[in-house]
């Protein structure tokens, strides 16, 4: 994997065999440069970018996002992997950002989306704490 393109300090886009990726891992703008082959054992998680057409979009929101809210949804993703045994889609980790940033952006301008489920989720999400923490 070649590195196209630094992101930020821990995500890089690389070129796997003409298959652009997306790698997360501690550091790695410290260790490399624009072109060095990275090494898998500095690799923590690979995200493929599926649709091309939209690849400057996810791209943008992937260098535009603040550091936290990468990790952030790194962890939610881990955790929802020890959860859940079947795969999730490569695309997960830009989607699921991309929703996070648009609900802050949401909350900060005051912006209140009327949810008819409120009270379902509410009530899902009550009961599974009940579970996991025992209340």
């Amino acid at each position: 994997m070649i590195i196209e393109k630094f992101l930020n300090n821990n995500m890089l886009l690389v070129n796997d065999n003409h298959e652009e990726m997306i790698v997360m891992g501690k550091g790695l703008r410290f260790h490399y440069k624009v072109g060095d082959e990275i090494r898998d054992e500095d690799i923590e998680k690979t995200y493929i970018l599926q649709d091309s057409t939209n690849k400057n979009g996810y791209l943008q929101v992937l260098e535009n996002a603040p550091d936290i809210y990468l990790e952030i949804v790194h962890h939610i993703i881990e955790m929802a992997q020890l959860k859940i045994s079947s795969p999730f889609n490569k695309q997960i980790f830009v989607t699921l950002l991309d929703h996070l940033l648009y609900a802050v952006e949401r909350y900060e301008k005051g912006i209140v989306l009327q949810n008819r489920m409120l009270w379902e989720i509410q009530n899902f999400i009550q009961m599974n704490l009940c579970l996991v923490y025992k209340l």
